[in-house]
């Protein structure tokens, strides 16, 4: 068998037109070059296919002594994976080793190394003899990163392959830390496409910090201080501009750091999630947030980002197309310069006329950022936030239940919305799903955090039907609330669309035994003083008939009439009569 292969290893020299004891052979390629080290010689040998794959490599084309010799042979193009006969040459040290990924393998980067080697150019059969043996030729390939020019001030010319655009890691934009793909970056500065290109590569100082951005399809990360840098002739820091790109978030900067001044594309404003309303998490998605705080338009734009110190809660809102989400402390924020305050207000509980909201206020998509706190928060409630999310229970919702949805259910706003002040509740061991106002509750057990609604000012209509506001809490609150009971047309007799409120005002009396109330009827203004008169009292008793049959005592209740003497709206609109149609339940001290 030896002898066969040294029969085949003189043809493979023959075929490479060298004559035997113009190089030193070997049967077997070495592992590596280090024992021809300073040496000049050149070594034939054969690398068989498994030593392609095994060992590593640093530099191209010229590479270090220690690389192995049967992976660089591949790595250099001068055999496939099937391994093949090449010839050697020892070299000096280089200065530096450049890595770069060719022909499915990895070289690496190196500093200074004392010995190298090169595959000399092979020949087809019947050409003429080289003289002498050369190395290959150098490819102008550009290296995988930049780390072997880190602390120097050269100037790189290479070409990226399309594969090389596809392949890294990158930090910063415009100007990239070393040790970011060069070829992806190229691709993210914008000097050249998918399909690659000649770039030329400029080593600069390090920087204070790295600003990820995605750009032209690709995202880099932040990064803080970094020791050495580059960026490319041609790039955009190498030109005029007036405003950088935005970076994908804040988290890059500090709180002692200046309003950052940069520019939104329409893209940008569409990608990243946001935490917070008005002020937001640093890792928020700047452009994404400029959009929900109302700075910008769809289109992007110039935005001045300001450093705010960290929050103990960020509040989400669904506003201007844009959701953001709720998130508790977190160690630094950022605001917009010129932009409109809207975040939910907190407000004393009394007196009222100073707890109303601003109009401004808009009410974060539900209240779990405020899951155990006490003080009220008033806000306003947009029409296209009344008719989103979910809600669970009724009067005392769950913390995660839809804000503004569960005031249209618990009546304190209509259709159009309104500002209401929504009060922390501590958790319920059950929530009651109920139907009222046009909005369907759900039940559900357990829940840590829940809210409720401070009554409203004035009762509100909901198509042509007065709201019902909650019983319970309206009549804890205020000590009384206005039942709208649907009767018969001039009857007494109740219908069953009341049901629902007949019995949560059962629930009222029953979850609070102390509880007496006065049940006085009223009516519009339509017919005779004395028939309404007549009439109120009889709704009122009524209704105080119902809940003795549900098992009330009567000694708890009281019936009063007041017809048409006591309106509370004008009775010349058919919502204003609405309004007046109702049995009011007063609570007796």
């Amino acid at each position: 068998m030896k002898h066969l292969f040294g029969m085949f290893l003189l043809a493979a020299i023959v075929h490479f037109g060298l004559a035997p004891g113009e190089a030193r052979a070997q049967e077997v390629c070495p592992d590596n070059f280090s024992a021809y080290a300073d040496s000049g010689e050149t070594v034939q040998c054969l690398c068989e296919a498994e030593a392609t794959q095994r060992g590593s490599i640093w530099g191209t084309d010229i590479y270090t002594t220690d690389s192995s010799v049967c992976r660089a042979a591949l790595h250099a193009g001068v055999i496939t994976r099937r391994g093949g006969p090449v010839t050697i040459t020892a070299r000096p040290g280089e200065p530096r080793y450049l890595g770069v990924t060719r022909n499915g393998v990895v070289s690496s980067n190196y500093g200074p190394y004392r010995s190298s080697f090169v595959f000399a150019v092979q020949r087809r059969a019947g050409e003429p003899a080289a003289t002498p043996l050369q190395p290959a030729e150098a490819s102008q390939v550009c290296p995988d990163n930049f780390s072997a020019y880190a602390d120097s001030d050269e100037t790189v010319r290479c070409t990226c392959s399309p594969e090389a655009t596809q392949k890294g890691s990158i930090w910063g934009s415009d100007v990239y830390t070393t040790d970011s793909s060069v070829c992806r970056a190229a691709l993210h500065a914008g000097v050249i496409n998918r399909r690659g290109g000649p770039v030329t590569v400029v080593a600069r100082p390090g920087e204070r910090r790295y600003l990820g951005v995605t750009r032209n399809g690709i995202t880099s990360s932040n990064y803080g201080p970094y020791k050495t840098s580059f960026v490319f002739e041609g790039g955009p820091r190498t030109t005029t501009q007036s405003a950088p790109i935005c970076p994908d978030n804040y988290a890059a900067f500090t709180e002692d750091d200046e309003p950052y001044a940069c520019t939104c594309d329409a893209l940008a404003t569409t990608n990243g999630s946001i935490w917070g309303t008005d002020v937001y998490t640093a890792d928020s998605g700047i452009c994404r947030a400029a959009r929900h705080a109302g700075v910008l338009g769809p289109n992007g734009g110039q935005v001045v980002v300001v450093p705010r110190p960290g929050q103990e809660r960020y509040v989400g809102v669904t506003r201007n197309g844009v959701t953001s989400s709720n998130y508790g402390p977190y160690k630094l924020s950022f605001a917009f310069e010129g932009a409109p305050r809207a975040t939910p207000r907190r407000t004393e509980p009394a007196p009222r006329a100073e707890t109303a909201p601003r109009s401004g206020d808009v009410c974060p998509d539900n209240f779990v950022a405020y899951a155990d706190t006490t003080e009220p928060v008033g806000c306003a409630c947009q029409p296209d936030a009344i008719a989103r999310g979910s809600v669970w229970g009724f009067d005392v919702y769950t913390a995660d239940s839809s804000v503004c949805r569960a005031a249209l259910h618990a009546g304190v706003v209509g259709p159009r919305g309104g500002e209401v002040v929504v009060i922390p509740e501590p958790g319920r061991e059950r929530y009651v799903g109920v139907t009222r106002n046009g909005v369907t509750s759900s039940n559900y057990g357990p829940y840590k955090s829940s809210f409720r609604f401070r009554a409203a000012e004035r009762p509100v209509v909901i198509g042509d039907r007065p709201a019902q506001a909650p019983v319970a809490s309206t009549l804890r609150e205020t000590g009384q609330v206005q039942l709208y009971i649907q009767f018969r047309t001039n009857s007494a007799e109740l219908d069953p669309g009341s049901y629902p409120t007949l019995l949560e005002l059962q629930e009222a009396l029953r979850g609070d035994p102390g509880l007496r109330l006065v049940l006085v009827g009223h009516t519009d203004a339509v017919g005779t003083p004395q028939y309404n008169l007549d009439l109120s009292r009889r709704r009122a008793q009524s209704v105080a008939d119902w809940l003795v049959q549900q098992g009330i005592p009567r000694n708890r209740l009281g019936v009063d009439g007041k017809g048409l003497t006591q309106p509370i709206a004008d009775n010349q609109s058919e919502e204003g009569r609405a309004l007046n149609r109702r049995v009011q339940a007063l609570r007796v001290q």
